[in-house]
């Protein structure tokens, strides 16, 4: 019940603009009009007479509802001019906070930017200075193996060289209060360094044909993994 009374009192105004200016341009209030179509959807259209009745009633509803949204706009116009003002006002107080915000993110971006390029640089020269330490100790183990067999030895006793570990840079820009990371093995970073002759990789088994399988990935050094979401 209170939902309908509500109801009566939020039309009954409306109704009392729109039923007189209604009546003052279509001769019938919106109920008339209503009840008045009704009847004629009922009696339905079967002949030219009532056909041409229809197309002059349609156009008659045309006239009302095209009367009812002036009206309306009557009473919501001062409502929209009223929200415009209002979001321009706050726009206005709003943009000396919104340009200092986004001067300040494209500082923080443009830092980032820097860091990222900075630390790129620093992880690709330590990754090539780990690639010429793990070549140089490859080399040496071959000299040796060399060696052994031109002393009449088969070179597998030798004992396996182990390349000179690179100081990897601190990746600080891994730590985020909005992302986690995490260290995971890199294939791709395991094949290169075999493809450039490496044979020793902790954490890893690397077999006779340049292939290789993970047997334990905790183990596998820090130059061979890479970052990714956690």
């Amino acid at each position: 019940m209170g939902t309908k009374t509500a109801e009566v009192v939020i039309a009954t105004p409306l109704l009392q603009v729109i039923n007189p200016a209604l009546t003052n341009i279509m001769g019938k209030t919106l109920d008339g009009l209503v009840a008045d179509t009704n009847t004629a959807i009922e009696r339905g259209v079967k002949t030219v007479e009532t056909a041409r009745d229809a197309e002059t009633m349609t156009q008659s509803g045309r006239q009302a509802i095209k009367a009812i949204n002036a009206i309306r706009l009557d009473f919501t116009r001062p409502i929209d001019d009223g929200k415009k003002r209002l979001m321009d006002e706050v726009k206005s107080l709003l943009k000396p906070l919104v340009d200092a915000n986004d001067k300040l993110n494209k500082m923080g971006m443009d830092r980032l930017a820097e860091l990222r390029v900075a630390q790129a640089k620093a992880e690709a020269e330590a990754a090539e200075a780990q690639r010429l330490a793990d070549k140089k100790a490859f080399d040496e183990e071959q000299r040796r193996i060399k060696i052994s067999k031109s002393q009449g030895g088969t070179g597998e006793n030798i004992k396996p060289v182990v390349a000179e570990k690179v100081a990897q840079p601190v990746n600080t820009l891994q730590f985020t209060n909005t992302v986690k990371v995490r260290s995971i093995v890199s294939r791709d970073k395991i094949q290169a360094a075999i493809d450039e002759g490496i044979r020793t990789i902790q954490g890893v088994k690397i077999f006779k044909v340049w292939q290789f399988e993970v047997t334990d990935s905790k183990a596998v050094p820090e130059e061979y993994r890479k970052v990714a979401r956690a």
